[in-house]
């Protein structure tokens, strides 16, 4: 007898994750604090760009158009 992944498993987990990354987005906006969504590293909120990369944050400091 095998192992086999059953289908509503991987499901499961996919909503569980999406679920986290929601919490943990929301902890971090409380904190003052930003996820880089080109580096995944996390700065402060309110700055223009991200420190580590110089990407822009687009959520806080919308591209004017």
């Amino acid at each position: 007898m095998g192992w086999k992944e059953k289908e509503y498993r991987n499901t499961q987990k996919a909503d569980k994750q999406e679920e986290d990354s929601v919490w943990e987005t929301e902890m971090l906006k409380i904190q003052g604090l930003h996820r880089c969504e080109n580096c995944e590293q996390i700065y402060r909120l309110h700055e223009d760009c991200c420190e580590h990369c110089d990407a822009p944050n687009t959520n806080y400091h919308p591209i004017p158009s």
